[in-house]
């Protein structure tokens, strides 16, 4: 990694609250999506940016959350634009979300059959 790199990094890290979850979600993109620290970081800016501006934190700590809420956007938006299809079923499964949801309905949606 060339310095600017670990610089990069080690700014997404802070802005990131150091926060694992956040920083997994933006490791796992850059990894996916084969991009530099520095591309990422100016795409997490960019939706930040976003997000702050359509909700202002009250508490302390929903500023991090926000770091959480933008690269989970990020994640997403990337899923989209890859199979809109899975973003769709993502979609169907949080709001299926906290019930139990059966393989079964994923594979007869699918059309597969389920051989045991």
């Amino acid at each position: 990694m060339t310095d600017l790199e670990i610089s990069s990094a080690r700014e997404l890290v802070n802005r990131l609250g150091y926060l694992p979850l956040a920083i997994v979600q933006a490791a796992s993109y850059i990894f996916q999506h084969h991009i530099t620290v520095s591309d990422y970081l100016l795409l997490f800016s960019s939706h930040s940016q976003n997000i702050l501006s359509a909700s202002r934190p009250i508490i302390p700590w929903e500023e991090k959350t926000n770091a959480v809420l933008a690269t989970w956007d990020i994640s997403f938006q990337g899923i989209i634009a890859f199979d809109p299809t899975a973003a769709r079923a993502l979609m169907v499964c949080a709001y299926l979300s906290p019930h139990d949801i059966s393989s079964l309905l994923l594979q007869d949606g699918m059309g597969l059959s389920m051989s045991i």
